[in-house]
């Protein structure tokens, strides 16, 4: 609902969204992401995406604050945000990949990739529970900004803006 922060969209609203969305990632992955790719090369996009998606982020948690109760004017940034937040994490998770197997000390790729790989599905796993249960507790708080019901989404943000950071200090041996 509009004054607990929410958009007011229902269950077919929201399947519309992310279908569009779902549309779009295909159109990007197969004809957009490898000439972006040739162009800024694949570390640079992926910091780039970092921050893109830290913005489309940030953006999805004001627009009832920015929008209010204007749903077209929902409907318009949700979609848009959410387009380019997943596009952006396309080329952010093809990057991290690319950046992973950069970074392995020779001879140590193959242990290098599996543990990326077991530490990024455990947080693929604890991400929704420990986000949901942030949600949901700051959406009940009476807590002030940015503790409300923004945090999650600054928290996410963060994250994002932290992954950029971290990505400068790699040592890279290619940027393909």
């Amino acid at each position: 609902t509009w004054d607990r922060g929410g958009l007011g969209f229902d269950a077919s609203g929201i399947g519309v969204v992310l279908m569009v969305t779902g549309i779009t990632l295909v159109i990007f992955q197969l004809g957009v992401f490898a000439p972006l790719t040739r162009r800024f090369g694949t570390t640079q996009l992926m910091r780039a995406s970092t921050l893109i998606t830290a913005a489309s982020i940030a953006a999805q948690g004001f627009s009832s604050f920015l929008l209010e109760p204007s749903i077209i004017g929902c409907w318009a940034l949700l979609i848009a945000t959410e387009l380019i937040k997943a596009c952006a994490l396309a080329a952010l998770f093809t990057g991290c990949s690319v950046l992973v197997n950069d970074t392995a000390p020779p001879g140590q790729l193959g242990a290098t990739n599996g543990l990326a790989q077991s530490t990024g599905s455990l947080f693929r796993a604890l991400g929704p529970f420990m986000g949901g249960a942030i949600f949901e507790s700051t959406l009940n708080s009476a807590s002030p900004f940015p503790f409300n019901y923004y945090f999650c989404f600054l928290l996410q943000a963060a994250i994002m803006v932290l992954t950029f950071v971290v990505t400068l200090y790699c040592p890279l041996r290619t940027d393909d």
